[in-house]
Protein backbone atom coordinates (compact mmCIF):
# COMPACT_ATOMS: atom_id res chain seq x y z
CA UNK A 1 0.00 0.00 0.00
CA UNK A 2 1.41 3.46 -0.91
CA UNK A 3 2.49 5.58 2.05
CA UNK A 4 -0.12 8.35 1.50
CA UNK A 5 -2.90 5.77 1.41
CA UNK A 6 -1.49 4.03 4.48
CA UNK A 7 -1.41 7.38 6.29
CA UNK A 8 -5.06 8.04 5.42
CA UNK A 9 -6.05 4.59 6.69
CA UNK A 10 -4.17 5.14 9.95
CA UNK A 11 -5.71 8.58 10.47
CA UNK A 12 -9.16 7.16 9.73
CA UNK A 13 -8.56 4.31 12.21
CA UNK A 14 -7.29 6.62 14.95
CA UNK A 15 -10.12 9.11 14.45
CA UNK A 16 -12.63 6.26 14.47
CA UNK A 17 -11.15 4.94 17.72
CA UNK A 18 -11.44 8.29 19.47
CA UNK A 19 -14.98 8.83 18.17
CA UNK A 20 -15.94 5.42 19.57
CA UNK A 21 -14.23 5.95 22.92
CA UNK A 22 -14.65 9.69 23.48
CA UNK A 23 -17.19 9.20 26.28
CA UNK A 24 -14.88 6.67 27.96
CA UNK A 25 -11.92 9.05 27.68
CA UNK A 26 -14.04 11.85 29.09
CA UNK A 27 -15.19 9.72 32.02
CA UNK A 28 -11.73 8.49 32.96
CA UNK A 29 -10.00 11.82 32.51
CA UNK A 30 -12.80 13.34 34.58
CA UNK A 31 -11.76 10.85 37.28
CA UNK A 32 -8.57 12.87 37.71
CA UNK A 33 -10.64 15.18 39.88
CA UNK A 34 -10.42 12.35 42.41
CA UNK A 35 -6.94 13.68 43.09
CA UNK A 36 -8.74 16.50 44.87
CA UNK A 37 -10.43 13.95 47.14
CA UNK A 38 -7.04 12.34 47.81
CA UNK A 39 -5.44 15.71 48.47
CA UNK A 40 -8.16 16.63 50.95
CA UNK A 41 -7.67 13.27 52.68
CA UNK A 42 -3.85 13.49 52.72
CA UNK A 43 -3.45 17.16 53.60
CA UNK A 44 -6.47 17.84 55.84
CA UNK A 45 -8.02 14.56 56.98
CA UNK A 46 -4.94 12.56 58.04
CA UNK A 47 -3.56 15.30 60.35
CA UNK A 48 -7.03 15.86 61.82
CA UNK A 49 -7.23 12.17 62.77
CA UNK A 50 -3.92 12.13 64.65
CA UNK A 51 -5.75 11.50 67.96
CA UNK A 52 -8.45 9.26 66.43
CA UNK A 53 -6.67 7.24 63.68
CA UNK A 54 -9.37 4.55 63.82
CA UNK A 55 -11.75 7.09 62.24
CA UNK A 56 -9.86 6.55 58.97
CA UNK A 57 -11.64 3.18 58.76
CA UNK A 58 -14.88 4.93 57.71
CA UNK A 59 -13.30 6.40 54.56
CA UNK A 60 -13.49 3.21 52.42
CA UNK A 61 -16.87 2.36 53.96
CA UNK A 62 -18.27 5.73 52.91
CA UNK A 63 -16.77 5.49 49.42
CA UNK A 64 -18.16 1.99 48.92
CA UNK A 65 -21.60 2.62 50.45
CA UNK A 66 -22.06 5.71 48.31
CA UNK A 67 -20.58 3.89 45.33
CA UNK A 68 -22.84 0.86 45.78
CA UNK A 69 -26.00 2.91 46.32
CA UNK A 70 -25.19 5.24 43.48
CA UNK A 71 -24.20 2.22 41.39
CA UNK A 72 -27.70 0.78 41.71
CA UNK A 73 -29.26 4.16 41.07
CA UNK A 74 -27.02 4.87 38.05
CA UNK A 75 -27.48 1.40 36.59
CA UNK A 76 -31.28 1.44 36.87
CA UNK A 77 -31.46 5.08 35.74
CA UNK A 78 -29.36 4.60 32.58
CA UNK A 79 -31.13 1.39 31.56
CA UNK A 80 -34.54 2.94 32.30
CA UNK A 81 -33.74 6.01 30.19
CA UNK A 82 -32.93 3.69 27.28
CA UNK A 83 -36.14 1.66 27.59
CA UNK A 84 -38.41 4.60 28.52
CA UNK A 85 -39.53 3.77 32.09
CA UNK A 86 -37.87 7.01 33.32
CA UNK A 87 -38.15 10.33 31.51
CA UNK A 88 -35.12 12.68 31.27
CA UNK A 89 -36.57 15.39 33.52
CA UNK A 90 -37.01 16.18 37.24
CA UNK A 91 -40.56 17.50 37.33
CA UNK A 92 -43.48 15.34 36.25
CA UNK A 93 -41.37 12.21 36.00
CA UNK A 94 -42.68 8.67 36.35
CA UNK A 95 -43.65 7.07 39.66
CA UNK A 96 -40.95 4.51 38.87
CA UNK A 97 -38.33 7.28 39.16
CA UNK A 98 -39.57 8.67 42.48
CA UNK A 99 -39.90 5.24 44.08
CA UNK A 100 -36.33 4.55 42.93
CA UNK A 101 -35.16 7.67 44.77
CA UNK A 102 -37.01 6.53 47.91
CA UNK A 103 -35.51 3.03 47.76
CA UNK A 104 -31.94 4.38 47.48
CA UNK A 105 -32.52 6.68 50.46
CA UNK A 106 -33.91 3.78 52.51
CA UNK A 107 -31.00 1.55 51.58
CA UNK A 108 -28.59 4.20 52.83
CA UNK A 109 -29.95 3.70 56.34
CA UNK A 110 -29.79 -0.08 55.96
CA UNK A 111 -26.20 0.28 54.75
CA UNK A 112 -25.24 2.33 57.78
CA UNK A 113 -26.66 -0.29 60.15
CA UNK A 114 -24.80 -3.11 58.39
CA UNK A 115 -21.61 -1.05 58.58
CA UNK A 116 -22.29 -0.41 62.28
CA UNK A 117 -22.42 -4.17 62.88
CA UNK A 118 -19.14 -4.70 61.02
CA UNK A 119 -17.42 -1.87 62.91
CA UNK A 120 -18.60 -3.44 66.17
CA UNK A 121 -17.13 -6.80 65.16
CA UNK A 122 -13.81 -5.35 63.99
CA UNK A 123 -13.14 -2.87 66.83
CA UNK A 124 -15.20 -4.25 69.75
CA UNK A 125 -15.05 -0.92 71.58
CA UNK A 126 -18.36 0.87 72.30
CA UNK A 127 -16.59 4.25 72.44
CA UNK A 128 -15.12 3.83 68.94
CA UNK A 129 -18.28 2.20 67.55
CA UNK A 130 -20.71 5.00 68.50
CA UNK A 131 -18.44 7.92 67.62
CA UNK A 132 -17.67 6.34 64.26
CA UNK A 133 -21.36 5.76 63.55
CA UNK A 134 -22.36 9.34 64.35
CA UNK A 135 -19.81 10.69 61.88
CA UNK A 136 -20.52 8.02 59.26
CA UNK A 137 -24.33 8.44 59.25
CA UNK A 138 -24.18 12.23 58.90
CA UNK A 139 -21.68 11.90 56.04
CA UNK A 140 -23.85 9.29 54.29
CA UNK A 141 -26.93 11.53 54.36
CA UNK A 142 -25.08 14.63 53.17
CA UNK A 143 -23.58 12.58 50.30
CA UNK A 144 -26.99 11.02 49.53
CA UNK A 145 -28.70 14.39 48.98
CA UNK A 146 -25.91 15.57 46.70
CA UNK A 147 -25.65 12.26 44.82
CA UNK A 148 -29.33 11.74 43.98
CA UNK A 149 -29.67 15.22 42.51
CA UNK A 150 -26.40 15.27 40.55
CA UNK A 151 -26.74 11.69 39.23
CA UNK A 152 -30.18 12.50 37.88
CA UNK A 153 -28.91 15.73 36.34
CA UNK A 154 -25.96 14.05 34.59
CA UNK A 155 -28.16 11.18 33.36
CA UNK A 156 -30.89 13.47 32.02
CA UNK A 157 -28.42 15.89 30.43
CA UNK A 158 -26.33 13.20 28.69
CA UNK A 159 -29.39 11.34 27.41
CA UNK A 160 -30.94 14.48 25.96
CA UNK A 161 -27.63 15.36 24.27
CA UNK A 162 -27.37 11.94 22.61
CA UNK A 163 -24.45 10.76 24.77
CA UNK A 164 -24.60 7.17 26.02
CA UNK A 165 -25.36 7.57 29.76
CA UNK A 166 -23.86 4.10 30.40
CA UNK A 167 -20.42 5.56 29.69
CA UNK A 168 -20.87 8.81 31.58
CA UNK A 169 -23.24 8.74 34.56
CA UNK A 170 -21.54 6.43 37.05
CA UNK A 171 -17.93 7.37 36.16
CA UNK A 172 -18.67 11.09 36.49
CA UNK A 173 -20.67 10.65 39.68
CA UNK A 174 -18.18 8.30 41.30
CA UNK A 175 -15.57 11.05 41.03
CA UNK A 176 -17.87 13.83 42.24
CA UNK A 177 -19.08 11.63 45.09
CA UNK A 178 -15.52 10.84 46.18
CA UNK A 179 -14.62 14.53 46.27
CA UNK A 180 -17.77 15.46 48.15
CA UNK A 181 -17.48 12.53 50.57
CA UNK A 182 -14.02 13.76 51.58
CA UNK A 183 -15.49 17.21 52.15
CA UNK A 184 -18.64 15.91 53.87
CA UNK A 185 -16.51 13.68 56.10
CA UNK A 186 -14.52 16.73 57.20
CA UNK A 187 -17.77 18.64 57.80
CA UNK A 188 -19.18 15.73 59.83
CA UNK A 189 -16.01 15.41 61.93
CA UNK A 190 -16.10 19.15 62.63
CA UNK A 191 -19.83 18.92 63.47
CA UNK A 192 -19.70 15.78 65.67
CA UNK A 193 -16.20 16.40 67.13
CA UNK A 194 -15.25 12.77 67.90
CA UNK A 195 -12.07 13.98 69.63
CA UNK A 196 -14.38 15.60 72.21
CA UNK A 197 -16.56 12.65 73.40
CA UNK A 198 -18.61 14.75 75.84
CA UNK A 199 -19.81 17.02 73.03
CA UNK A 200 -20.09 14.20 70.46
CA UNK A 201 -22.40 12.14 72.67
CA UNK A 202 -24.75 15.13 72.95
CA UNK A 203 -25.02 16.14 69.29
CA UNK A 204 -24.62 12.67 67.71
CA UNK A 205 -27.88 11.09 68.97
CA UNK A 206 -29.90 14.18 67.96
CA UNK A 207 -28.54 14.04 64.40
CA UNK A 208 -29.29 10.31 64.18
CA UNK A 209 -32.90 10.70 65.40
CA UNK A 210 -33.64 13.45 62.85
CA UNK A 211 -32.20 11.35 60.01
CA UNK A 212 -34.13 8.22 61.00
CA UNK A 213 -37.43 10.13 61.23
CA UNK A 214 -37.06 11.76 57.80
CA UNK A 215 -35.96 8.60 55.95
CA UNK A 216 -38.55 6.53 57.81
CA UNK A 217 -41.31 8.88 56.61
CA UNK A 218 -40.13 8.56 53.00
CA UNK A 219 -39.95 4.77 53.24
CA UNK A 220 -43.46 4.59 54.69
CA UNK A 221 -44.87 6.61 51.79
CA UNK A 222 -43.39 4.34 49.09
CA UNK A 223 -43.38 0.98 50.88
CA UNK A 224 -46.27 -0.34 48.78
CA UNK A 225 -44.69 0.46 45.42
CA UNK A 226 -43.39 -2.54 43.47
CA UNK A 227 -40.20 -0.81 42.28
CA UNK A 228 -39.38 0.30 45.84
CA UNK A 229 -39.65 -3.24 47.20
CA UNK A 230 -37.90 -4.82 44.22
CA UNK A 231 -34.89 -2.49 44.38
CA UNK A 232 -34.41 -3.05 48.10
CA UNK A 233 -35.04 -6.80 47.91
CA UNK A 234 -32.61 -7.36 45.06
CA UNK A 235 -30.12 -4.65 45.99
CA UNK A 236 -29.68 -5.61 49.62
CA UNK A 237 -27.58 -8.70 48.83
CA UNK A 238 -25.08 -6.67 46.80
CA UNK A 239 -25.14 -3.92 49.42
CA UNK A 240 -24.44 -6.39 52.24
CA UNK A 241 -21.54 -7.79 50.22
CA UNK A 242 -20.25 -4.26 49.59
CA UNK A 243 -20.48 -3.09 53.19
CA UNK A 244 -18.78 -6.20 54.59
CA UNK A 245 -15.87 -5.85 52.15
CA UNK A 246 -15.56 -2.10 52.66
CA UNK A 247 -15.56 -2.51 56.45
CA UNK A 248 -12.66 -4.93 56.23
CA UNK A 249 -10.95 -2.56 53.79
CA UNK A 250 -11.48 0.29 56.24
CA UNK A 251 -9.88 -1.70 59.01
CA UNK A 252 -6.88 -2.44 56.78
CA UNK A 253 -6.62 1.23 55.79
CA UNK A 254 -6.62 2.31 59.44
CA UNK A 255 -3.68 -0.05 59.93
CA UNK A 256 -1.86 1.84 57.16
CA UNK A 257 -2.20 5.21 58.91
CA UNK A 258 1.52 5.55 59.72
CA UNK A 259 2.57 4.40 56.24
CA UNK A 260 0.22 6.89 54.58
CA UNK A 261 1.49 9.72 56.77
CA UNK A 262 4.99 8.83 55.55
CA UNK A 263 3.90 8.54 51.90
CA UNK A 264 1.20 11.19 51.32
CA UNK A 265 1.53 10.81 47.54
CA UNK A 266 0.03 7.31 47.89
CA UNK A 267 -2.95 8.67 49.84
CA UNK A 268 -3.44 11.36 47.19
CA UNK A 269 -3.57 8.85 44.32
CA UNK A 270 -5.47 6.11 46.21
CA UNK A 271 -9.04 7.48 45.64
CA UNK A 272 -8.20 7.94 41.94
CA UNK A 273 -6.94 4.37 41.71
CA UNK A 274 -10.07 3.05 43.43
CA UNK A 275 -12.34 5.13 41.19
CA UNK A 276 -10.59 4.32 37.90
CA UNK A 277 -10.54 0.62 38.68
CA UNK A 278 -14.18 0.64 39.73
CA UNK A 279 -15.18 2.74 36.73
CA UNK A 280 -13.49 0.35 34.31
CA UNK A 281 -15.61 -2.44 35.77
CA UNK A 282 -18.80 -0.39 35.90
CA UNK A 283 -18.52 0.69 32.26
CA UNK A 284 -18.20 -2.98 31.32
CA UNK A 285 -21.07 -3.92 33.64
CA UNK A 286 -23.37 -1.09 32.57
CA UNK A 287 -22.80 -1.72 28.86
CA UNK A 288 -23.26 -5.44 29.42
CA UNK A 289 -26.55 -5.13 31.32
CA UNK A 290 -27.89 -2.71 28.71
CA UNK A 291 -26.86 -5.13 25.92
CA UNK A 292 -28.64 -7.97 27.75
CA UNK A 293 -31.80 -5.88 28.19
CA UNK A 294 -32.04 -4.74 24.57
CA UNK A 295 -31.10 -8.14 23.15
CA UNK A 296 -27.67 -7.44 21.67
CA UNK A 297 -26.27 -10.30 23.78
CA UNK A 298 -28.22 -13.52 24.13
CA UNK A 299 -28.27 -15.60 27.30
CA UNK A 300 -27.64 -18.77 25.31
CA UNK A 301 -24.63 -17.44 23.40
CA UNK A 302 -21.54 -17.25 25.69
CA UNK A 303 -19.30 -16.39 22.73
CA UNK A 304 -21.12 -13.07 22.42
CA UNK A 305 -20.20 -12.31 26.04
CA UNK A 306 -16.55 -13.21 25.46
CA UNK A 307 -16.39 -11.05 22.33
CA UNK A 308 -18.10 -8.17 24.15
CA UNK A 309 -15.67 -8.40 27.07
CA UNK A 310 -12.61 -8.40 24.82
CA UNK A 311 -13.87 -5.53 22.67
CA UNK A 312 -14.79 -3.37 25.66
CA UNK A 313 -11.50 -4.07 27.47
CA UNK A 314 -9.55 -2.91 24.43
CA UNK A 315 -11.49 0.36 24.45
CA UNK A 316 -10.70 0.92 28.13
CA UNK A 317 -6.98 0.16 28.39
CA UNK A 318 -5.60 3.38 26.87
CA UNK A 319 -7.77 5.86 28.85
CA UNK A 320 -7.25 3.84 32.06
CA UNK A 321 -3.45 3.75 31.88
CA UNK A 322 -3.17 7.35 30.66
CA UNK A 323 -5.29 8.64 33.53
CA UNK A 324 -3.26 6.68 36.06
CA UNK A 325 0.05 8.06 34.78
CA UNK A 326 -1.24 11.64 34.90
CA UNK A 327 -2.58 11.03 38.40
CA UNK A 328 0.74 9.66 39.63
CA UNK A 329 2.63 12.68 38.26
CA UNK A 330 0.19 15.10 39.88
CA UNK A 331 0.31 13.25 43.22
CA UNK A 332 4.13 13.44 43.26
CA UNK A 333 4.03 17.17 42.50
CA UNK A 334 1.29 17.85 45.07
CA UNK A 335 3.05 15.94 47.84
CA UNK A 336 6.41 17.54 46.94
CA UNK A 337 8.07 14.12 47.17
CA UNK A 338 10.45 14.78 44.28
CA UNK A 339 12.76 12.21 42.74
CA UNK A 340 12.87 9.66 39.95
CA UNK A 341 13.13 6.77 42.40
CA UNK A 342 9.98 7.90 44.20
CA UNK A 343 8.11 8.21 40.88
CA UNK A 344 9.21 4.75 39.71
CA UNK A 345 8.27 3.21 43.08
CA UNK A 346 4.81 4.78 43.01
CA UNK A 347 4.05 3.92 39.38
CA UNK A 348 5.05 0.27 39.89
CA UNK A 349 2.91 -0.08 43.02
CA UNK A 350 -0.11 1.70 41.53
CA UNK A 351 -0.11 -0.32 38.31
CA UNK A 352 0.37 -3.57 40.22
CA UNK A 353 -2.62 -2.81 42.42
CA UNK A 354 -4.81 -1.54 39.57
CA UNK A 355 -4.34 -4.38 37.11
CA UNK A 356 -4.54 -7.08 39.79
CA UNK A 357 -7.85 -5.59 40.97
CA UNK A 358 -9.33 -5.47 37.45
CA UNK A 359 -8.11 -8.96 36.65
CA UNK A 360 -9.92 -10.40 39.68
CA UNK A 361 -13.09 -8.26 39.72
CA UNK A 362 -14.17 -8.23 36.06
CA UNK A 363 -14.99 -11.96 35.70
CA UNK A 364 -17.00 -11.71 38.93
CA UNK A 365 -19.27 -8.92 37.69
CA UNK A 366 -19.81 -10.51 34.28
CA UNK A 367 -20.82 -13.77 35.93
CA UNK A 368 -23.18 -12.02 38.38
CA UNK A 369 -24.78 -9.89 35.62
CA UNK A 370 -25.28 -12.88 33.35
CA UNK A 371 -26.77 -15.13 36.03
CA UNK A 372 -29.12 -12.52 37.50
CA UNK A 373 -30.47 -11.59 34.07
CA UNK A 374 -30.83 -15.26 33.14
CA UNK A 375 -33.05 -15.90 36.17
CA UNK A 376 -35.27 -12.86 35.69
CA UNK A 377 -33.67 -10.49 38.20
CA UNK A 378 -32.55 -6.94 37.45
CA UNK A 379 -28.75 -7.13 36.97
CA UNK A 380 -28.42 -3.37 37.65
CA UNK A 381 -29.33 -4.10 41.29
CA UNK A 382 -26.37 -6.50 41.59
CA UNK A 383 -23.57 -5.86 39.12
CA UNK A 384 -22.39 -2.32 39.85
CA UNK A 385 -22.50 -2.57 43.68
CA UNK A 386 -20.55 -5.83 43.48
CA UNK A 387 -17.92 -4.58 41.03
CA UNK A 388 -17.37 -1.27 42.84
CA UNK A 389 -17.12 -2.85 46.28
CA UNK A 390 -14.90 -5.65 44.98
CA UNK A 391 -12.65 -3.15 43.20
CA UNK A 392 -12.41 -0.90 46.27
CA UNK A 393 -11.67 -3.84 48.55
CA UNK A 394 -9.08 -5.36 46.22
CA UNK A 395 -7.40 -1.98 45.72
CA UNK A 396 -6.93 -1.49 49.45
CA UNK A 397 -6.11 -5.15 50.06
CA UNK A 398 -3.35 -5.18 47.44
CA UNK A 399 -2.14 -1.79 48.68
CA UNK A 400 -1.92 -3.20 52.20
CA UNK A 401 -0.11 -6.35 51.04
CA UNK A 402 2.38 -4.38 48.91
CA UNK A 403 2.98 -1.43 51.28
CA UNK A 404 2.50 -2.57 54.88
Amino acid sequence: MPLPALGRVMRHTICGYFRTTRSVWFSMLFDLLDLLAGSVAAILLLPMLRNTPWMLSVFPILLTIRGAGNGIFSGVLTTSLHIGTIEPRFGGNTEYYYSLLASIATMSIINSLIALSMIAILFMDIYIILLTYFVMLLTIILALCFSLFMTSFVGFFSFRRGINPDDVVYPVMSTLNDIMISIFLLVSIITIRPSNPKYAFKIGPIVCIIIFVVIGTIATKFRGHYQFRKTIREGILGIFYAVVLSSIAGYLLSRLYSALMGAPELMIVLPLLMTLTGDAGTIIASRYTTALNIGEIGVGYPRQTIYFLGETSILLIAPYTSSLVIGIVVSIITSRRWGLARFVWLIIKVFQVGFLSILVSTPIVIFISFQTFKYGLNPDNFSIPIVTSTSDFLTILFTYLLIA
